[in-house]
């Protein structure tokens, strides 16, 4: 057994602490351009239904000059409506041709040959 002098100080064990920053976890949303559907209001106006074309026209001319003077939340409104009467002109195109593609074998195969027919009697 080996004996320590009775002065002798023995050095404690040295403990670290390690201190470590971790960077905030920053969420950026980050939103594009909105859309100004041109050419969908375009197509519309001219092949569907021209009235309500018209007011998908003016919205989505509405969507670029907003976007210039900074407005981006009436940029975004004037797109969303821009998409909402397209595609309202497209559905009252569509209803429109199902309703011409009806009509007009009714018109020549019953109202027309029911004319000519009471001409003679």
């Amino acid at each position: 057994m080996e004996m320590h002098p009775p002065n002798v100080v023995h050095p404690a064990p040295v403990q670290q602490t390690v201190v470590q920053t971790v960077p905030a976890t920053q969420v950026v949303i980050a939103e594009g351009r909105p859309q100004d559907h041109f050419g969908c209001a375009l197509f519309t106006c001219l092949c569907c239904f021209w009235p309500t074309g018209i007011v998908a026209l003016v919205f989505s001319c509405q969507v670029s000059q907003k976007l210039n003077d900074g407005d981006y939340a009436g940029a975004r409104d004037s797109s969303s409506s821009a998409n909402l009467w397209w595609k309202i002109t497209l559905g009252i195109g569509i209803a429109l041709w199902i309703i011409g593609l009806i009509m007009i074998p009714v018109y020549y195969f019953v109202i027309l040959p029911a004319a000519f027919l009471s001409s003679f009697l």
